[in-house]
């Protein structure tokens, strides 16, 4: 696990630095190792939080690691996650979730109705037939489609073209749902299907959980690097020769920046730049859209539940249809008690304003529907990632106002000294850490190519 007193904080503000990389997420410590690895060794990372890793987030409570942040590695075949994962003797585990094909996740699935009556097995391959034949719908430009248009257009007219009954469009709104609205953090009114359907990952291959906790991918890469923690950043500026960087601590010069802030943050204007970004940029910033997807660990004494089932889940009411929970059972591959409930898009941004007696007692609520006479969890660990103010919510997604050029904007140079990464600015791997550590090369890259 990551010891922030082990790294060695040989931080100089009146040094002028070649490099400052600005967040010690996925996209800046994979630019900070790939400098130093070139030969560029004086490079400074400035963290606002006291870890790193950004929204790479382990913590191990329970005696099992569990991951606040990112989960998975996904498509583990050309992915460099795999490879750190490889490299640093990492063990992984491949679940049926994968995310190159979303409806096999329904494979492994105990799907209940609002009545707490479970799903029929003929009912699960009625939806999965719907599902399919949905998406290859979509696939295939059969649904006369506008140019903005929603999944939730896209299932409208759907259900239009085949004269689905209630019964079946309630069941393919529920699979739909859990199919797009975790993967983007968002509602289905919200995620423009040309956008989610135009990006095409550089991996493929199986999904796997990383035993250990995801951070255990980044400990080594801060070995060697100067990193200041605690250190939030208030203005970035480029006006004159190099780039001054003002943080809570003190200014910090350098000939090059890497700006990895989260689209959040950039969208919530707490750190400022002078001058003015370009407007080109500000417009892409402003096109894009940040998901909020949040987790609720819940341990218990003992499973209740059905123990080889990967995921399990209730239909919402007719009248709430995005209140959603959606469960990983985690026992099936930590032999640990613990469900893990994942909420998306504006439920998520809902119950981030819960109290967490409430969230967890909406969940309990779920789980006796499902399962009667249950006991209560141990324990639990919930997240807010929109309320965290160096997040401001949990990843990036194509909204229905954006296109894939936002995403290559987002990551264009500034004045051949500010440069930008970070999961919103790949656009191949976007909302993924992959995209992300990429994103962070493919910045270094940049940089080392510059002849000064």
């Amino acid at each position: 696990m990551f010891n922030a007193a082990a790294i060695a904080q040989t931080v100089d503000n009146a040094h002028q630095y070649n490099v400052i990389v600005i967040g010690a997420g996925a996209a800046g410590l994979a630019a900070a190792q790939d400098l130093y690895e070139h030969g560029v060794k004086d490079v400074l990372i400035i963290e606002a939080r006291d870890r790193i890793g950004g929204r790479v987030w382990t913590t191990c409570p329970w005696g099992t690691a569990t991951d606040l942040g990112a989960s998975w590695i996904h498509n583990v075949n050309n992915n460099p996650m795999a490879t750190l994962a490889q490299k640093y003797g990492v063990d992984t585990v491949a679940t049926v979730y994968e995310s190159a094909d979303l409806t096999n996740k329904f494979t492994s699935y105990a799907a209940y109705d609002n009545n707490g009556k479970k799903i029929s097995p003929t009912e699960m391959n009625m939806a999965l037939e719907l599902i399919h034949k949905f998406n290859h719908a979509i696939e295939d430009h059969r649904l006369n489609l506008k140019e903005n248009s929603s999944y939730e257009d896209a299932i409208t007219a759907f259900a239009q073209q085949e004269n689905l009954q209630a019964d079946k469009l309630q069941l393919l709104n529920f699979f739909a749902g859990h199919m797009m609205e975790g993967e983007f953090g968002a509602d289905l009114q919200q995620i423009s299907v040309k956008a989610a359907n135009g990006s095409h990952s550089s991996s493929l291959g199986k999904d796997v959980l990383p035993s250990g906790g995801y951070i255990r991918l980044f400990s080594e890469l801060v070995k060697n690097m100067a990193i200041s923690l605690n250190n939030p950043v208030t203005t970035i500026n480029y006006e004159k020769n190099g780039v001054t960087v003002t943080t809570k601590k003190g200014v910090y010069h350098a000939k090059y920046a890497i700006v990895t802030l989260p689209l959040g943050v950039l969208q919530a204007g707490t750190v400022k730049f002078a001058p003015e970004l370009p407007k080109e940029k500000l417009a892409a910033i402003e096109n894009l859209r940040m998901g909020t997807f949040n987790k609720i660990y819940l341990l218990f004494d003992k499973p209740f539940w059905e123990p080889d089932i990967e995921w399990i889940s209730a239909m919402p009411n007719q009248g709430k249809p995005t209140d959603n929970y959606e469960a990983l059972n985690l026992y099936k591959y930590s032999k640990q008690p613990i469900l893990l409930f994942f909420t998306a898009g504006s439920f998520s941004k809902k119950t981030e304003g819960w109290s967490d007696q409430k969230i967890i007692d909406d969940v309990m609520r779920i789980l006796k529907l499902m399962y009667s006479n249950i006991p209560a969890p141990s324990a639990y660990m919930i997240t807010r990632w929109g309320k965290d103010p160096f997040a401001c919510g949990s990843y990036s997604y194509p909204s229905i106002t954006s296109t894939s050029e936002d995403y290559k904007q987002l990551a264009a140079p500034v004045a051949n000294k500010l440069f930008f990464a970070g999961e919103a600015t790949s656009t191949n791997n976007p909302s993924t850490v992959h995209g992300a550590y990429l994103s962070g090369i493919y910045a270094a890259n940049l940089i080392r190519s510059k002849k000064d």
